[in-house]
């Protein structure tokens, strides 16, 4: 609002033409008519910030809501598809490794994509299923990531050649073979539900230096003083598979076994389970005292599991064939159909330096069950939806 005066100003002007004194009365009136002015231009500077102010913050606002649609900013467009682009290439690294099993890595890029897009639906039901599925995964197992490999090979005995190329999808082994704790815990939680103990373990079994450490006693099977973490022996084949479904899993497959001895994707392509020097990583007949060892004393493979050189042999599911590499499917190969055979892998405490080699077979009959075969399980990844 505008404030106006009513007096002449050119009165002023007139008594100084003629010379003649203001009076105090035009003095006054000089003195509010510029008091007016200064007012008035108060006013106007401060409508002015105002606006100014007002503006300033619908600029901000604008540039801050630049994702939005219909903002009228360059740099908002540009920041927009910079987003687009950085979460289609996360949703494809989060999308690979959730189909591949690594539930781990794939939380994190499903976390990630949140951050920019924190209402994505997709990212928020992968990442709990996710989390679901690794507490699934028994902390005694490893994630063995799918990949190809080169299986068997040209310079050995001829059930171990010819050397082919194979696809393994991804599955998780067990770090360690089965314990006598482990086996002992089996047998009192199942033992109403096993006709005959005998036919899945030999609990009166012996050889050479060795003998069953699990025993009978009252209502309960216990295992040796000090015997609690060497592997469990006189587990026949029928044995080791109850125990794999009791746990929700299974035995290997060979090219599994072998897959995951040479370290699946990230071999270094040793000559035993992950080194060439057999005394890092495996127990013989020269080093092992003839005896079990506890597990996990020698250096792990490449993928974090023990033992897979040495120590005791290893059930797999499969029916052995010592021409069954020739006619190989190139994926996910399960042995022959039937036999009389089941294959062995790895070696013992037992057996010489060079038996311990990573493309090593062995067959025995699967009721069968002795000091040095033992067993270790895998779990299949969980379905993906």
């Amino acid at each position: 609002m505008l404030f106006y005066i009513s007096f002449d100003f050119f009165e002023q002007k007139s008594y100084i033409a003629a010379n003649k004194k203001p009076t105090l009365l035009l003095r006054m009136k000089t003195f509010y008519f510029f008091l007016v002015i200064l007012l008035n231009i108060n006013i106007l500077n401060a409508q002015s910030t105002d606006k100014i102010q007002s503006l300033s913050s619908e600029l901000k606002n604008a540039f801050n809501s630049k994702t939005e649609a219909n903002v009228p900013f360059d740099v908002a467009n540009k920041t927009t598809i910079m987003i687009k682009k950085k979460c289609h290439d996360l949703r494809k690294n989060a999308d690979a490794t959730y189909r591949a099993g690594d539930y781990c890595a794939a939380k994190l890029f499903y976390e990630e994509i949140l951050k920019y897009l924190p209402n994505d639906l997709v990212a928020k039901k992968r990442i709990k299923k996710c989390v679901n599925f690794a507490d699934l995964t028994p902390s005694r197992m490893v994630y063995v990531k799918g990949g190809t490999f080169y299986m068997g090979t040209f310079h050995a005995r001829g059930n171990e050649a010819p050397r082919h190329k194979l696809h393994i999808d991804g599955f998780y082994m067990n770090k360690y073979e089965v314990t006598n704790s482990e086996f002992a815990e089996f047998l009192n939680r199942n033992y109403l539900f096993i006709n005959d103990i005998n036919s899945v373990i030999d609990l009166n079994g012996s050889f050479q230096n060795e003998h069953c450490r699990i025993y009978h006693t009252g209502s309960k099977f216990m295992v040796e003083l000090g015997y609690e973490n060497h592997p469990v022996a006189f587990v026949n084949w029928y044995g080791a598979e109850a125990y794999a479904k009791w746990k929700g899993g299974r035995l290997p497959t060979e090219a599994e076994w072998e897959f995951a001895a040479t370290g699946g994707v990230y071999s270094r392509n040793c000559k035993y389970a992950g080194s060439n020097n057999v005394e890092q990583v495996g127990w013989h007949c020269s080093n092992s005292g003839n005896s079990l060892q506890i597990v996990g004393l020698k250096r792990a493979n490449e993928l974090g599991i023990y033992d897979l050189s040495g120590n005791i042999f290893e059930w797999c599911s499969d029916w052995y064939s010592d021409v069954y590499y020739r006619n190989s499917p190139s994926k996910n190969p399960k042995g022959a159909i039937s036999g009389s055979y089941k294959v062995m892998r790895g070696s013992s405490y037992s057996n010489l330096p060079s038996a311990t080699q990573n493309t090593v077979r062995s067959w025995v009959n699967p009721e069968f069950s002795v000091s040095y075969i033992g067993f270790r399980i895998v779990k299949d990844l969980p379905a993906i939806k």
